[in-house]
């Protein structure tokens, strides 16, 4: 008998936990669902209010609820984007560019951002000529970012969708010329998926590379060694874009565009 009292009363109790351990967690992702429905909120009136201060002139207050909005985390292409043209109407040319790539990275087929880019650059001392690319190479390139890794994912799925349906009627058609027909289309959109999905994570890889840098300062000097003793190389000015191939410290080796290296100071260039 005192067992079974003691088992009601046991039962009693794991219920009215479990009624509040449920209670508790329903009220956490309440707590939870405001909270990002405030932040989103926040972010947007805090958005509006960037763009009202942009086409009335005011960069400097635009600017600043910009930089607001990256601090919360809210980071997109186009807020890189808008703070990129921003930069370049406070003749901050070189943070112009900086966002400018990291807006690219993001989007690599944006027009509007290339060209702005382009246009920027065309205010930086440094005028470096490239190393000549394999056309191949160049023309590979120009097509995975034709289009973001999002396009070229969303292509997968519907080449994938393509394939499935062309093999399923090469099994079960009845007309063979037709059947011979969906077997070759199989092929060459199995084909358009391997580029397809080989596109696609490139540019997640590209993204996740922090192996790029822009030139913040005025006039920077790119040494021999890692350290302030080391050797003057070569001179680079604000806005010049760099490829990091090292990193000891505080400094890293870093090539340009022409194949020279050297080693630059880290808060001398800021990562894209």
């Amino acid at each position: 008998m005192f067992n079974l009292i003691n088992s009601k009363v046991m039962n009693k109790i794991i219920s009215q936990y479990n009624r509040q351990s449920f209670l508790s967690i329903i009220c956490a992702s309440l707590l939870l669902l405001v909270s990002i429905s405030a932040g989103a909120s926040s972010a947007k009136d805090m958005w509006k209010s960037a763009q009202e201060s942009y086409t009335q002139g005011r960069f400097e207050d635009a600017l600043k609820t910009y930089n607001e909005i990256e601090k919360s985390g809210y980071v997109s292409w186009q807020l890189f984007y808008n703070l990129g043209n921003t930069y370049f109407k406070l003749k901050d040319n070189a943070r112009a560019i900086l966002y400018y790539e990291r807006a690219l990275k993001l989007n690599p087929a944006g027009e509007d951002i290339k060209s702005n880019l382009e246009l920027v650059r065309e205010f930086s001392i440094d005028k470096i000529d490239a190393v000549p690319e394999f056309i191949i190479y160049t023309w590979i390139k120009s097509l995975n970012y034709s289009f973001s890794s999002d396009t070229w994912s969303l292509m997968s799925i519907i080449f994938l969708l393509f394939i499935v349906l062309l093999i399923f009627y090469y099994r079960y058609g009845h007309r063979r010329g037709f059947r011979k027909l969906a077997f070759l289309s199989s092929i060459f959109f199995a084909l358009l998926l391997l580029f397809s999905i080989s596109f696609a994570w490139s540019q997640k890889h590209s993204f996740n590379q922090r192996d790029a840098a822009i030139v913040i300062n005025p006039v920077v000097s790119v040494k021999s060694t890692p350290d302030m003793s080391g050797k003057d190389l070569f001179i680079l000015h604000e806005g010049a874009k760099v490829l990091i191939k090292e990193e000891v410290g505080q400094w890293r080796r870093i090539e340009i565009a022409d194949g020279r290296q050297g080693w630059l100071s880290s808060l001398d260039a800021e990562i894209i």
